[in-house]
C-alpha cells in the first residue's frame, strides 16, 4: 500500500498509504457534489442521496481544514491494510466508539497529504529475556528447514533491538547522533514501512500534513469551507443534519461525526454552531478549548 517514501535531514522516514491516492478528476467531480449541496433551490430528496454518496469526501475535505490548525493533529496507529489501520482526528479519538473507528478505516482512509513516520515504539509487553522464539514464535524466525531468518532485514532489525535491550553498559558503543536508536534500527530494514506486520503493536505513526498537497486538493474541487458563504455552510450544515435520517449512516454514528467537524471548525458561525447543538447527540462532540 505504501507509494512514496523520503528521508529528512535527522534521518527519520516518511511514507504514505498508496490506497488512498486520487486521480485529479476524483475532486473535480466532487467539488461539483459540493457545489450542489450548498445549493437551496436542490430538492431534499436529491440533496440526501448527494449526502449519503458523498459524506466520506465531506470528512476527507474537512479534516484538510484540521490538519493545518494549530490544535488539530492526526494519528495513525499500524497502517499495513486498510482495513486495519486507524488514522484519525485526535481530539475525537476517545468519544467514537468501534464502529465509527471502523467505518472511517473502511471508507474514508487516509488522505494523499498524510505523511507518516515512527511517532512512538512500544515495547512495554515484550519480554526481552525471552529467547526470540519464545516471544515472538519460531514461525517468524525459522524456515521450514530450520534455517535462521535472522540474516533478513526485518530479523536483523528485531534481533538488534533484543540485543540492545540486554546488552549491558559496556557491551555496545552506540552513535550518539542516533537519539532514538529503536527507531533508526527498525528503518535500517529497507522495507519497514511495506512489511509493517513484522513490528506489529510497536508502531505508532505521527501525521505530517503536506500543505502544497492540501492546496493542490482544494484548488481542484474548487473551495475549502472556510472560503463558502455563510449561506453555503448553512445548506452544507442543514444537508449534514439530514443524513441523521439515513439508518446505516447513522448506526456508525457517521452524521455526528461530520456534525462534530462542522460545530469545531473555526469558520462555522455561532448561528450555526447553535443549530448543531440544538440536536443534543451525545455523539456530536465539543471539543473544549
Amino acid at each position: 500500500m505504501i507509494e512514496e517514501l523520503r528521508t529528512a535531514k535527522d534521518g527519520t522516514q516518511y511514507f504514505r498509504a498508496s490506497y488512498g491516492f486520487k486521480e485529479d478528476s476524483h475532486f473535480t467531480n466532487f467539488g461539483k457534489a459540493l457545489m450542489e449541496l450548498c445549493d437551496s433551490d436542490i430538492k431534499t430528496k436529491t440533496k440526501s442521496e448527494l449526502i449519503e454518496n458523498s459524506i466520506d469526501e465531506l470528512i476527507l475535505w474537512l479534516w484538510a481544514d484540521y490538519a493545518l490548525l494549530p490544535n488539530g493533529y492526526f494519528t495513525c496507529e499500524h497502517p499495513y491494510d486498510k482495513y486495519e489501520e486507524r488514522f484519525y482526528l485526535s481530539a475525537f479519538e476517545d468519544f467514537f466508539d468501534e464502529d465509527t473507528n471502523e467505518y472511517l478505516s473502511s471508507n474514508v482512509g487516509i488522505p494523499m497529504w498524510a505523511e507518516m513516520s515512527i511517532n512512538y515504539i512500544d515495547l512495554t509487553n515484550t519480554v526481552f529475556n525471552l529467547t526470540l522464539e519464545d516471544n515472538w514464535g519460531a514461525q517468524n524466525f525459522v524456515s521450514n528447514l530450520g534455517n535462521s531468518k535472522f540474516l533478513s532485514p526485518e530479523g536483523s532489525a528485531i534481533a538488534l533491538i533484543y540485543a540492545l535491550h540486554n546488552a549491558a553498559d559496556s557491551d555496545l558503543i552506540l552513535n550518539p547522533e542516533l537519539l532514538d536508536i529503536d527507531k533508526h534500527i527498525i528503518q535500517s530494514d529497507p522495507v519497514w514501512y511495506h512489511a509493517q506486520w513484522t513490528y506489529y503493536n510497536w508502531l505508532d505513526f505521527k501525521v505530517t500534513a503536506d500543505k502544497k498537497e492540501i492546496e493542490r486538493e482544494k484548488h481542484l474541487i474548487g473551495a475549502s469551507y472556510g472560503t463558502l458563504t455563510e449561506e453555503q455552510r448553512a445548506n452544507l450544515v442543514t444537508a449534514a443534519i439530514q443524513s441523521l435520517k439515513i439508518e446505516e449512516l447513522e448506526e456508525h454514528k457517521v452524521p455526528q461525526y461530520l456534525l462534530a467537524l462542522f460545530l469545531n471548525h473555526p469558520a462555522t458561525s455561532i448561528e450555526l454552531k447553535a443549530q448543531i447543538e440544538k440536536i443534543e447527540d451525545e455523539y456530536i462532540i465539543k471539543i473544549e478549548n
